[in-house]
């Protein structure tokens, strides 16, 4: 039998974790004026040579969860701020001092990233206009650490429509045929 203390931690908990869950990053609206995901049918999520691997696996799953959920190709490439131009609107993801590639966006678009900078597990996500040489526009995931990066992938993935538990319990990813990133996150 559970113990009344039980429940009241257990409520307490609930409620922190609510109160600490990321903002609505995602709207499935054109009107949202978000930063749509694979409008021409397919787009590209670029991450830097010199990322951490488990950045790099992540953003092979959150690649593979919007293409699930759009019915549209999305790709993951090595890039530099170099070979970025490539795509005009890609997906740009990499962690804070780690990443040759967000290092240029940060600088190029003076980027403030004080809100992670030297913080644990952090993130931030938001729409960025000529990032790099070549580049219109682009949607940065931006990481703290690599732990960062790969938390602020998965959540915009569950916000799209992929539940975490699609693999272990077959709970089926709502689709839509488009999806945008809103704002900051």
């Amino acid at each position: 039998m559970l113990r009344p203390w039980s429940w009241i931690l257990g409520f307490a908990l609930l409620r922190s974790a609510l109160a600490i869950s990321t903002g609505n990053c995602v709207s499935f609206d054109s009107k949202s004026g978000g930063f749509q995901v694979a409008s021409t049918g397919s787009a590209r999520v670029l991450v830097a040579p010199n990322e951490w691997p488990g950045v790099v696996r992540a953003s092979g799953d959150f690649a593979k969860d919007l293409s699930t959920v759009t019915g549209k190709t999305l790709t993951v490439a090595n890039a530099t701020s170099s070979t970025a131009s490539q795509s005009k609107t890609p997906i740009i993801v990499g962690t804070l001092g780690h990443s040759d590639l967000i290092s240029a966006v940060v600088n190029s678009t003076k980027l403030d990233v004080s809100t992670i900078s030297g913080k644990w597990e952090s993130f931030i996500a938001q729409q960025v206009s000529n990032p790099l040489p070549g580049v219109d526009k682009a949607y940065v995931v931006i990481g703290s650490d690599k732990r960062g990066t790969i938390y602020g992938l998965y959540e915009l993935s569950e916000q799209s429509g992929v539940s975490p538990w699609y693999w272990w319990a077959d709970v089926p990813v709502q689709k839509h045929s488009n999806v945008y990133f809103t704002g900051t996150c």
